[in-house]
């Protein structure tokens, strides 16, 4: 049912407020900005405002979010044949700012980290975030989305390969990955030394 809440279509990224356009208009090096030496694509780019709007020579602004790149070099296109003849645009998104999911808890570089145009599931999330700490409680991860509490059971992803745990992730999401030492049920009355124990792997029986 939780995997069924994740499924996501296979769709194109959509361009966001904040992500960095690079524009390319062959043979007419006066519209398009160079990245030089000392400069990297991202500080020579064409940034989304905040409206979702772009400016761009000639045309104007244009509602570049919520396109994809092939929509988006299509109305450029269009609005530049006005006035140059036959014009040969390249698009490419070389920051992707817009979108984002957090990871926190007990991974070894907790974090912000970008969406761009590679599905993120949750296995790659906490990889790029250095991985589970010796803390990290396998069977305790959490995915807050919308409102909503979803517990993920990384052990058995991780020790079963139960690929319906490693979920798509989403713009908004928290991953959130708890810590073992939280995990405990405690021992009271007859018995030698009544106490709290700890849950180490996620199985602990009644002996």
């Amino acid at each position: 049912q939780v995997a069924e809440e994740f499924v996501v279509p296979p769709v194109q990224y959509l361009i966001g407020p904040g992500d960095v356009l690079q524009i390319t208009v062959w043979d007419h090096p006066e519209l398009t900005i160079p990245a030089g030496s000392f400069r990297d694509p991202q500080d020579s780019g064409q940034q989304v405002g905040d409206d979702g709007y772009l400016y761009y020579p000639y045309v104007g602004l244009v509602k570049a979010a919520g396109m994809n790149v092939a929509a988006l070099r299509d109305v450029l296109t269009d609005k530049l044949s006005k006035y140059i003849q036959d014009p040969q645009l390249d698009v490419r998104i070389v920051g992707y700012r817009s979108k984002r999911v957090y990871v926190v808890g007990e991974v070894r570089n907790p974090g912000v980290l970008p969406l761009d145009d590679l599905p993120l599931t949750i296995a790659d999330a906490i990889s790029l975030s250095g991985g589970l700490t010796p803390e990290a409680f396998k069977s305790g991860v959490n995915v807050s989305r919308d409102g909503e509490v979803y517990a993920i059971d990384l052990k058995a992803l991780y020790d079963y390969a139960d690929g319906s745990q490693n979920l798509l992730l989403k713009h908004g999401d928290i991953v959130n990955v708890l810590d073992r030492s939280q995990q405990k049920v405690f021992v009271m009355g007859e018995v030698f030394r009544p106490a709290s124990v700890e849950i180490m792997n996620g199985n602990l029986t009644l002996a």
